[in-house]
């Protein structure tokens, strides 16, 4: 039996998931379309990834689609983040260290922040001058 790349000692570094499609499986969630991609979730996942690159200099195995329930079935932007692989040694070694999950942590956060400032940009308020306005 082939082991897959998650078990392989060499898998390491950082990667990002996200749903390619959001799907309300609860019912007190808000059914969403199969059909629509989900580009707010993997736009957030590319923000993070970058984040996490530059503030581990981690390996970079980017951002992949997965359908895992926890990013799956929310009604808002969700990923999930892969600090690093605990079946390889040195990824092992750097999640053990608080220096390391500081730095995964901080990474996370900026990516947050980069995010919301990109939405802040894109909500600009539409100005209508009225008649009588002055």
């Amino acid at each position: 039996m082939q082991r897959s790349e998650r078990e392989r000692p060499a898998a390491s570094g950082v990667e990002t998931y996200y749903a390619a499609h959001q799907v309300a499986w609860l019912p007190f969630l808000q059914p969403a379309s199969l059909e629509s991609l989900n580009a707010e979730s993997q736009g957030l996942a590319a923000i993070i990834q970058e984040a996490l690159v530059t503030h581990t200099q981690a390996v970079n195995r980017g951002t992949s689609p997965q359908q895992f329930f926890v990013i799956a079935n929310v009604r808002h932007p969700a990923v999930l983040v892969e600090g690093g692989f605990l079946t390889n040694a040195d990824d092992m070694n750097k999640l053990g260290t608080d220096d390391y999950r500081e730095q995964i942590a901080a990474a996370i956060s900026d990516g947050l922040l980069r995010y919301r400032e990109g939405l802040q940009q894109q909500q600009t308020p539409l100005v209508v001058n009225l008649p009588g306005d002055k």
